[in-house]
């Protein structure tokens, strides 16, 4: 009896190490931190619903044979120190090697020098602060640099629409910064004049005494850096106020939701971002556009098509380097003319992602390419 009982301890200690060894083996765990909640959670959302398609594709394709990716999701509510607190649990507790986030540029940047110390990868799909280019041999992004954006908005406004005098009103933050920073300096190179800047706090609602300010100065065109929620409201207030300028916008003007908001006051505004047309795109792009219209029933935005190449880049590497972060690292940053769900994607050598750029506007309340 005790022989027997003996044989049946070893046979489940032997099933229980079996199993405990075969875990790790058949999940990677890759973490998430993301805004789900707060003023930006619809970018937040956006970025989930991209890394779910690609978990999707991923188990369907077999790109790791058989072996699942399991996503751990945080939310930061776009605020640094609750991004702070969530991947130091998921580097400590998770054990994840790998992270999809920020969206936040202000939240990335606090969260880098964590990731960096431990040598976890971290890829954001939507921070744009140029503070973050080069930041870390750790760090990549599919959303482009403030620099590219900025620049070419700036160039578009002197050399095609012609304006000499712009006023800016931007948002206090990383994000806001660096687009003020970067229009700034390249409208100057160009010629033309920053005739005023007012800037206000995230979260804000009520723009017209930095309006009534910038108006003063007599601009042909106001800048509106920030996110969409805020540049919705801050439009509505420029044709309540009956300010006789043209709007312009960085990327975040492109969220379906500003339209919402702003309604017919957004139409004719002006904006740049980087290039991405999924209802008109072709391959890859057009690919994921389908599917995810398919499964949810509308068109992906940036958002979506970012958070979806960043997991599918990931799991690339994963596939054909394993999960070492230095070896994933240097497998990224040796893509170039990627074509992935938001476009061509290329890393340089000190991991800046590049990609073109495109000039949109609202008419008859869609996006469309600019057409004066």
């Amino acid at each position: 009896m005790k022989r027997i009982l003996s044989l049946s301890v070893l046979a489940a200690l032997a099933v229980g190490l079996l199993l405990s060894g075969c875990k790790p083996k058949s999940e990677i765990k890759i973490g998430a931190i993301l805004p789900l909640t707060g003023d930006i959670a619809v970018y937040g959302q956006g970025c989930k619903e991209g890394i779910d398609m690609a978990l999707h594709d991923i188990d369907t394709s077999r790109l790791l044979g058989g072996r699942r990716i399991s996503v751990i999701y945080d939310d930061d509510q776009a605020k640094p120190d609750a991004g702070v607190t969530a991947i130091q649990k998921q580097i400590t507790v998770d054990k994840v090697r790998a992270i999809i986030g920020a969206v936040a540029s202000s939240v990335t940047l606090a969260i880098e020098p964590i990731a960096t110390k431990n040598r976890v990868i971290l890829f954001s799909p939507g921070s744009s602060s140029p503070k973050l280019t080069g930041i870390s041999r750790y760090f990549f992004r599919t959303w482009p640099s403030d620099v590219f954006e900025a620049a070419a908005l700036a160039e578009f406004v002197s050399g095609q629409l012609h304006i000499k005098k712009v006023a800016i009103l931007y948002v206090n933050n990383d994000y806001g910064v660096g687009l003020e920073n970067e229009f700034s300096r390249r409208f100057a190179e160009l010629g033309g004049q920053v005739v005023a800047v007012e800037s206000y706090d995230q979260g804000a609602s009520d723009f017209r005494t930095q309006l009534s300010k910038l108006s003063a100065a007599s601009p042909e065109a106001i800048y509106l850096a920030g996110v969409h929620r805020e540049m919705a409201l801050a439009t509505k207030q420029i044709r309540e106020a009956r300010l006789r300028v043209q709007i312009l916008g960085d990327a975040d003007y492109g969220v379906q939701e500003l339209l919402s908001m702003a309604g017919g006051a957004a139409e004719g505004a002006i904006y740049s971002t980087p290039q991405y047309d999924p209802v008109n795109g072709t391959g890859a792009v057009r690919a994921f556009a389908d599917a995810f219209r398919g499964k949810y029933g509308k068109y992906p935005g940036p958002f979506e098509s970012n958070a979806y190449d960043a997991m599918m880049i990931i799991a690339k590497a994963i596939a054909q380097v394993g999960t070492d972060p230095d070896r994933m690292a240097e497998y990224i940053r040796s893509l170039h003319a990627y074509q992935g769900a938001s476009g061509t994607v290329s890393f340089a050598a000190n991991n800046e992602v590049s990609k073109p750029a495109s000039i949109k506007m609202v008419k008859q309340g869609e996006f469309v390419d600019y057409a004066p």
